[in-house]
Formats: structure tokens, C-alpha cells, sequence
């Protein structure tokens, strides 16, 4: 099979890079971040261009789950990961991280498969009153995710609400909306894999939600491998409100943290 023109020589190279260093440190592994940023660092000094950390997304896309959570395998069978959503390494994690901090009440930024690891898991778990409450940007996106919980039988487990975007393509809310979505629930999960748009897009999307999050809680980033979204993670633990635990090298990355307050 021919290379596409878009991804040039020095792409399949620079994933090799990548792929033989994931190899050697384990997509199980969470990295601090100056390690990440001294990668980043190394990489530009042989490379050009922006997201040198994300490989060309024949290593990590796939079109149906197969990995080692059984719950999730009929579930997600037709669902694609890897190339916009999380891929199947990082649902395992999700999945194990979700084990760990059994949450209550999920926030997503971003619908689409996780929404159903989501409501799967707590379904599985048998959470009093746990839900997942994923905002999307995407009215289609949005009606496509509520379609395939209510054929999975999970639509009581999840609600997904449409909410557009601002110019700079972040999430237009304001107190009230906000209030209405959570109805006095505290949030002690947050997952952000969106908006979709312009670099650092995502800023506001943790900070928006200071007042409806719980005492502790766990928070996850997708793409944290990307430059915007590095630059996210950097932005949220500068004050110490957010800690970072790490970042998982796996698919276009994954960073995890947690709030104390």
C-alpha cells in the first residue's frame, strides 16, 4: 500500500522513534511531566512542525475493542478508537482508573465512545445515582452518542447535552446552564476530550466547573501529547489547584490528575 501525500517519509520515521520509546517505557506507565517536555525538547532539535510527541495514527487506531475488559468487548464491537477517539490501550486505563476512584458523577467534555465505557462501567459497578453527564459542541455528534446507549440499553446511566461554542471554540456556558445540567450533584470525575478547535480550546473546560466539584476528585485529558493540550496541563497545575499525576504515552496521550480541596 502506497503512503498517503500527506505523510511524508520523515513522519514514518519520527513514529518509529516514537513507537520503539513507547515500547521500551510501557503505555502503562505514567510519565512526569518534564520528561514528556524534555522529549518534546529533543524531538524539535531533529524535526520541524507542531505535535512532534503524537504518531501518525496507524499505530494506535483500530475499528473495534479487543482488549482485556470484558464488559467492553460486545459493547464497543463497531465502535472506532484511535483516530479522534481514545484508543483501546487508553479505555483500559480509563476503565482501571474508574475501578479505582469509583465516581458518582462523571463530566465529559467530548461524547462518543468513552460515553459508553462510562455508563457501562457504572452500570457495572452499581453506583447509587451515578451518572455521566457529557457536553458536546456537535448537535450530530451528540444524537449519534444517545442513540447508541439507548441500543445499548445504557441511556439511564448517561445524558449527553448539545452546547455550542464561542468564537475562540470553547464551550459557551454561563452559571444557570451550568447549574441546571448538575442539579447540585458534585462532580468527582472529569473527562476532557473536547472542544474541537483552535489550540487551548480546551482551558476553561476544568476551571468552568470550580463551583459543582466535589471535595476530591480525579480528572483526565485526552491528546495531552499535543502541544495545546500540553500547555492545558501546564496552565491547570501552575496554581496548585490541580495536580498532575502523570501522562500515559499511549495513542495521541492521557493525562490524569486530582483536585483536593
Amino acid at each position: 500500500m502506497s503512503r498517503p501525500p500527506h505523510e511524508p517519509v520523515v513522519d514514518y520515521f519520527r513514529t518509529a522513534i516514537l513507537w520503539i520509546g513507547r515500547t521500551c517505557l510501557g503505555r502503562n506507565r505514567l510519565l512526569p511531566l518534564d520528561h514528556v517536555l524534555r522529549v518534546r525538547h529533543r524531538l524539535k532539535c531533529m524535526f520541524h512542525g507542531e505535535d512532534l510527541l503524537v504518531p501518525l495514527n496507524l499505530v494506535f487506531s483500530s475499528h473495534r475493542f479487543h482488549g482485556r475488559v470484558p464488559a467492553l468487548v460486545h459493547l464497543l464491537r463497531d465502535v472506532p478508537l484511535g483516530t479522534w477517539a481514545v484508543d483501546q490501550c487508553g479505555v483500559e486505563l480509563i476503565w482501571q482508573r474508574l475501578d479505582k476512584a469509583r465516581p458518582r458523577v462523571i463530566c465529559e467534555f467530548g461524547s462518543g465512545a468513552t460515553t459508553l465505557v462510562f455508563a457501562r462501567w457504572l452500570k457495572h459497578a452499581g453506583i447509587p445515582h451515578g451518572v455521566c453527564i457529557s457536553i458536546d459542541q456537535s448537535a450530530d455528534e451528540a444524537s449519534n452518542t444517545r442513540l447508541r446507549l439507548e441500543s445499548a440499553g445504557l441511556s439511564a446511566f448517561a445524558s449527553v447535552h448539545h452546547v455550542p461554542v464561542d468564537a475562540d471554540t470553547r464551550f459557551a456556558f454561563d452559571a444557570p446552564h451550568l447549574a441546571a445540567l448538575f442539579e447540585g450533584r458534585p462532580i468527582d470525575f472529569v473527562f476532557v476530550d473536547g472542544p474541537a478547535g483552535a489550540s487551548g480550546c480546551r482551558l476553561s473546560t476544568l476551571p468552568m466547573l470550580e463551583g459543582w466539584l466535589a471535595e476530591r476528585g480525579v480528572w483526565m485529558l485526552h491528546d495531552a501529547l499535543r502541544d495545546g493540550e500540553l500547555e492545558v496541563v501546564q496552565a491547570w497545575t501552575a496554581n496548585r489547584r490541580f495536580a498532575l499525576d502523570g501522562i500515559y504515552a499511549t495513542g495521541t496521550g492521557l493525562a490524569i490528575g486530582n483536585w483536593c480541596k
